[in-house]
Order: structure tokens, then C-alpha cells, then sequence
């Protein structure tokens, strides 16, 4: 959850994350979902599961859980 509220990025891979967009820096952040947010707006940023959008934070473009249907595949996210 602290990736996300601190924009965390990530290059691809689930589970890591990077403070400074930099793929080098990318240190584990278990259960954390690399995600487009925001519609797709703000791409590759970590995030985590969710079941539904009561579980996320009230702040535009989080507010929202994403499909977790493919190409992105299951779970849900928060902020897609």
C-alpha cells in the first residue's frame, strides 16, 4: 500500500518496485502488482489486490479497482 501512495514504479515483474522509476533500483515489495492506474494513464506503477473498490484509498485515480482480466489476468488492483 506505501508504494502506491508513494508512486512507486515498476518495469514489469509483480513483487518489485522502484522509488525512483529506475528498473536498477528495484527492491522486493511482497504482494505488490505492477499496474496501469488510472485507466491506464499513469502505466506501470506498484499497487496491490483488491476485492472490490471499498477497499481503495479515496484519492483520484486509486479510487477505482481494476478488472483482473486478461491481458493483465487476476487479481483486481487498486487504482485501475
Amino acid at each position: 500500500m506505501l508504494a502506491l501512495q508513494n508512486n512507486w514504479r515498476c518495469s514489469g515483474t509483480d513483487g518489485m518496485c522502484s522509488p525512483d522509476n529506475a528498473p536498477a533500483n528495484e527492491v522486493p515489495v511482497p504482494g505488490a502488482l505492477c499496474r496501469g492506474l488510472d485507466n491506464g494513464n499513469l502505466p506501470n506503477r506498484c499497487t496491490y489486490a483488491c476485492p472490490g473498490p471499498l477497499q481503495c484509498p479515496l484519492i483520484a485515480g486509486t479510487d477505482t479497482c481494476g478488472d483482473g482480466t486478461p491481458p493483465q489476468g487476476p487479481p483486481n488492483w487498486v487504482g485501475g
